[in-house]
Order: C-alpha cells, then sequence, then structure tokens
C-alpha cells in the first residue's frame, strides 16, 4: 500500500525524524493520543518484554462521520541511544494492535506518514505520535531502602543512592560502615540486603541470555533471597573473588566476604545453597549450616 502524494504534504520523513520533531509532536498530540504500547510480561527466560501496540484513530474527532484511513505505523526507540527507528507496518483500519518483543529503554509509537478522510471531504495528513512508554530492564535493581550515605558508582561516576534508584548491570552499590540497603530486581525474582560498610554489584553477565540474576560482593556481607514466584529452573548467585553460592527459588543465604585470605562465609537461612570454591569442588549447605572458603581452597565442610 502506498499513501498519495497528494496526501503527504507536511509529513515527516523517516530519515528527518529526531528527538526534537518527535518531542514536538507529542506535545502536540497530548490531548488525543490515539496509539498506546503497553508491557504485558517478561519473555522467560530473556531480557525482553511482550508488548502489545494498539491504534484508535478518530479523523478530526469523529465528529465529522465515518473515515478511511492509511498509515504507516513506526516505534522510535529513544533510549538507549543512539535513537532508532522501527517501521511496524502499513495498514487502513481504524482499530487495531499488534504484539512485539521488545529489549529494555524508552519508546515512542508514531504512525508516519498518516492520512484520514471523513465522508464530507476534510481530512488530516499529519502525523499521529502516540504515548511514550517504557520498556523495564529486568536485569535491572531498584533501591527500595537506604540508611546512610549509599552510594550507587557507575564507572568513574559516583553519586547518592536512594529508594527508587535503579541499580543496572555493571554498576555497584556501596554502603557506609553505618549504613545499608535493599534492593528488589526488577524480575521480581530476587531481594537482597546488604551489610555496612559492603560493595555489592549486578553483574552483567547471566541474566539477558539466562534469564537469572548473578550479583558481585567485594567487601562487607548480604543477604539474598529467591522468592517461590522465582523462575524454578534457573539459578541465582552472589559471587565473590574465591567462591560463588548458587541457590534456585525459595532460598535465602547470606555472604560476607573479608579480602585478606580472602575469606567467605556462607550461610543457608532457607533453601540450599550451593557452594563452590575456585576449584571444582562443592558443597550444599543446608538451613541453619554454613560454610568456609578461604583463599583457593575448598569449601570446609557445612556446619551450625
Amino acid at each position: 500500500m502506498h499513501l498519495a502524494a497528494a496526501a503527504l504534504t507536511g509529513v515527516v520523513g523517516l530519515a528527518a525524524l529526531t528527538a526534537g520533531s518527535a518531542s514536538s509532536a507529542s506535545s502536540r498530540s497530548s490531548v488525543d493520543t490515539y496509539i498506546t504500547g503497553k508491557v504485558i510480561g517478561r519473555i522467560p527466560g530473556r531480557n525482553l518484554a511482550l508488548v502489545e501496540i494498539a491504534w484508535a484513530y478518530k479523523c478530526l474527532g469523529d465528529k465529522l462521520g465515518e473515515s478511511t484511513y492509511q498509515w504507516t505505523l513506526k516505534l522510535v526507540r529513544r533510549e538507549p541511544k543512539p535513537e532508532r527507528t522501527t517501521t511496524l507496518g502499513e495498514g487502513t483500519t481504524k482499530k487495531g494492535s499488534m504484539r512485539l518483543r521488545l529489549p529494555p529503554g524508552q519508546y515512542l509509537p508514531i504512525a508516519d506518514p498518516f492520512f484520514c478522510e471523513t465522508e464530507r471531504g476534510a481530512g488530516s495528513d499529519k502525523p499521529e505520535v502516540g504515548a511514550p512508554f517504557e520498556v523495564p530492564d529486568y536485569c535491572a535493581w531498584k533501591v527500595t531502602a537506604a540508611k546512610g550515605e549509599v552510594q550507587l558508582e557507575t564507572g568513574a561516576a559516583v553519586k547518592l543512592a536512594k529508594a527508587g534508584s535503579s541499580v543496572r548491570p555493571g554498576e555497584t552499590i556501596v554502603t557506609p560502615a553505618a549504613g545499608s540497603a535493599t534492593l528488589v530486581s526488577n524480575g521480581a525474582d530476587g531481594q537482597v540486603v546488604t551489610g555496612v560498610s559492603t560493595r555489592l554489584g549486578v553483574s552483567a553477565k547471566g541474566c539477558s541470555g539466562k534469564g537469572a540474576w548473578r550479583l558481585q560482593l567485594s567487601g562487607g556481607s548480604v543477604t539474598a533471597t529467591v522468592p517461590p514466584s522465582a523462575d524454578t529452573t534457573r539459578t541465582y548467585q552472589v559471587a565473590t573473588a574465591n567462591a560463588t553460592a548458587t541457590a534456585r527459588a525459595r532460598a535465602t543465604w547470606r555472604v560476607q566476604y573479608a579480602a585478606a585470605g580472602p575469606r567467605t562465609t556462607v550461610k543457608a537461612l532457607a533453601g540450599a545453597v550451593v557452594v563452590a570454591g575456585r576449584g571444582r569442588s562443592a558443597v550444599t549447605v543446608t538451613k541453619g549450616l554454613s560454610t568456609v572458603v578461604t583463599g583457593s581452597a575448598a569449601p570446609s565442610k557445612p556446619a551450625p
């Protein structure tokens, strides 16, 4: 389907679509929004979401009778940069929807070119800009509580973390000597509570391809929980420089790490945790028991 050239006057072309033009159009269409995006849920095991894009156009507000439509539906990914535009399809329907698998980001749906004509001969050829929506990063975490001057490190940049702050893969939470932080995963499959003087990073590996989180503890202590609602086929980890503690759903465990040695202590508070050292040897720690890994030695026999 091709739109008539006469109907395209004033339409923004794909090559000319920029953040500025999209923002301007969004402001113009803020009262009547006919295109929406709704996140249905996470694609199991992937850092992707199932999203429904729906449209329900009103040509000149549906005040001049029935109308005909011709449109090309596009999706602008505004964040992360660089901005990208994808054509989803063309159509002539007044209402409809489609479902997509989208990675994390901020999106803006837009019908451009767009043409509608009422039964009285009036019409419009201006782009229809939809409502912006966000696909969450299921590999990121959110701070729900912070005590003391908790810091968030992103590369060389450091800022204060507070309730509502996001901790993305590759970033690190640092608590002071009299502070702590509580975080929950955006994937609803984990919660952690840090101790004082703790450095805890969100690993960039694992989640996007395996759907399970991995946290890196480089100092201090953390208590991790995998809720019963988490995917029971996946494993979740807290790792230190010399040990890795792995668990599944319904588990809670505490990990303490000291660089001297180095020395890692893991205690199971609920469920079972598999603790491995640098070698292949590993032990299973059940509720109420703990193990210690010193240097490159194998984990000690679990004991109260």
